[in-house]
């Protein structure tokens, strides 16, 4: 660690692990749940799903979608907007539509369980590990809920590599604020410039820049919009595995 960097907090879901090979189809089932398409014929019903889908951020077939809510909080206005326009599209009653939509955002979880049971995390579970060897103390910062967190946490960190993780209903403020990094920096003495915060969003890299991280990296396994995450963050990888060539943590 000869660059002065003792830890590094990573961001879950685009991050530790592809999103979208994850959520794609766990999103798309969620919706089909939840919004309200009874009255529209199949194919209207599977135009409309997919819509939605792209405002969410994550379609089906595992395409990510940049300005999906999911991945840009930041554009709430823009993406209630769509969701009206889609909503009035196909004659959906608004509120039921509106809050299914919300509690699909608040958190999918139509064959989550069935999902990780059967995806490889064997690459997020070695990197964890070479983390861990090289001397880092990592930590996990998410908007994901508790219940869920765990269940991912069983599938890529069974050796408990990760000692710190905040969530989006814990007791910190949500990211981008740094509140949760503080936390984690004074839980192990450790200064900003010390710290290394690794996401996949323009919300991850405002919240390392609000935690005054000495290192930025951002990785494109999630919303992979490549141009506002180059003027973020200090690199970007295509993947988690690239860290492992980073200069400065390794």
């Amino acid at each position: 660690m000869a660059s002065g960097i003792k830890a590094i907090i990573f961001d879950k879901d685009g991050t530790l692990f592809n999103y979208g090979k994850v959520w794609g189809t766990v999103i798309s089932a969620s919706l089909k749940a939840k919004v309200p398409v009874e009255g529209l014929s199949k194919e209207k019903a599977e135009a409309c799903i997919l819509e939605l889908e792209k405002i969410t951020g994550i379609d089906r077939y595992g395409n990510a979608h940049k300005d999906g809510i999911l991945f840009r909080h930041d554009k709430l206005i823009e993406c209630t907007v769509k969701l009206l326009k889609v909503i009035f599209k196909y004659k959906l009653p608004p509120i039921r539509a509106i809050s299914a939509f919300l509690s699909l955002v608040d958190r999918a979880d139509h064959g989550l369980e069935e999902k990780l049971e059967n995806f490889d995390f064997s690459e997020t579970t070695e990197i964890l590990e070479r983390c861990h060897e090289r001397g880092y103390t990592i930590g996990m910062v998410t908007n994901d809920k508790k219940d869920s967190v765990k269940m991912f946490l069983e599938k890529f960190d069974p050796n408990r590599r990760i000692s710190f993780i905040e969530t989006g209903d814990g007791n910190s403020k949500r990211k981008p604020s740094a509140d949760a990094a503080r936390k984690f920096m004074k839980l192990n003495s450790i200064k900003p410039s010390e710290l290394c915060i690794i996401g996949d969003t323009i919300i991850d890299m405002k919240f390392a820049r609000n935690a005054k991280a000495g290192r930025k990296i951002a990785l494109l396994s999630g919303s992979g919009d490549l141009e506002n995450l180059t003027k973020l963050s200090d690199v970007v990888y295509p993947n988690l595995k690239d860290i492992i060539n980073d200069p400065v943590l390794f």
